[in-house]
């Protein structure tokens, strides 16, 4: 039995919705250009990225309960056992951390939820459209409605490519940070110690600015304190 593809269906059932309206021919396509490349585009997305996230969630689960098990059951077998088991706990636990480590990295989970609320509002616009219900039901045929629903279109399209635009500067700053973290741990050569060698002692700045200008004219008057009020000197 062949397997059923949702996308087709909605292509084909969308398809024969849009063909039925009384628009015109150039407003149908421009529906199936954008609207229903769209919808269809973002729930190909949603189930590639659910079946990544699902495969990942499985093999980390199955797997790591797998090498525990391998672990515990080489610390009471034979030496030839406790090397098989122990090898194949260890290449089993290191695959089961890589997939982890790179279904946390892509975000499967986030992308699917992201792109699964994006087709279902973009559904949701298109069916209200096509019964003129909801924000569209003051509106009298879809000849009438067509323009309030390719701005309706257009601004969800924007919301879902502003959403992504956000998440890619997040890691890029993200990404700027480590750069710098990585970049303030200075190897300890012998160039960089004689480099933070020279740096100046706070100690040493406090004791040079004493001596500047004006302390110095400050100070006149306290080396004319040994004279007595006449201008006479005191003995």
């Amino acid at each position: 039995m062949a397997k059923f593809d949702y996308s087709a269906y909605l292509q084909e059932s969308f398809s024969q919705n849009i063909d039925s309206l009384d628009l015109s021919d150039q407003r149908k396509r421009f529906l199936k250009d954008r609207w229903l490349d769209q919808l269809l585009y973002q729930e190909r997305k949603a189930g590639k990225e659910q079946t990544r996230f699902v495969r990942s969630m499985v093999f980390r689960t199955i797997g790591g309960a797998i090498a525990t098990m391998l672990m515990g059951v080489s610390n009471v077998s034979g030496d030839l056992i406790i090397k098989t088991f122990g090898w194949t706990a260890f290449v089993l636990n290191g695959s089961v951390n890589i997939v982890g480590g790179v279904s946390d990295f892509m975000k499967f989970g986030d992308k699917h939820v992201k792109a699964r609320v994006a087709a279902e509002r973009l559904k949701s616009s298109g069916w209200q459209y096509f019964q003129l219900c909801g924000v569209y039901k003051q509106f009298v045929d879809h000849s009438d409605a067509y323009k309030a629903f390719a701005r309706e279109t257009e601004l969800l399209i924007q919301q879902d490519l502003e959403g992504f635009i956000a998440q890619a500067e997040d890691k890029s700053e993200k990404g700027e940070e480590k750069v710098v973290i990585a970049s303030a741990s200075i190897p300890p050569t012998q160039d960089n110690l004689k480099a933070i060698r020279a740096i100046p002692h706070p100690q040493e700045i406090a004791s040079s600015t004493k001596n500047t200008p004006s302390e110095q004219t400050d100070s006149q008057p306290e080396k004319q304190s040994h004279y007595g009020e006449d201008g006479e000197q005191a003995n």
